[in-house]
């Protein structure tokens, strides 16, 4: 019944939800404003974010509360990840 209740639910996760990748456009908190910008890297739970026309030493490093658009799908990938490894352990 699990085995069943999982496909079903990545399933589900495969058609709601198109994974973005990085690189494309996201919405950035600086300073309680959101800016238009795009993610560069994504290391140790870290974004590396660029502000579309800001020059590039305004380039930084934030956590995912910084972000919009893209951690949605983010954490539905993660999800859809842990589902398949949990089929591929039943």
């Amino acid at each position: 019944m699990n085995f069943f209740l999982l496909l079903f639910a990545l399933f589900i996760l495969n058609n709601i939800s198109k994974s973005q990748n990085i690189k494309e456009i996201v919405q950035i908190n600086h300073n309680a404003t959101w800016y238009e910008g795009k993610i560069l890297k994504f290391e140790n739970g870290s974004f590396y974010v660029s502000y579309y026309v800001w020059s590039h030493s305004w380039n930084e490093w934030g956590n995912k509360d910084k972000l919009k658009g893209f951690i949605t799908n983010f954490y539905l990938q993660n999800l859809k990840e842990e589902i398949r490894l949990k089929l591929s352990m039943e």
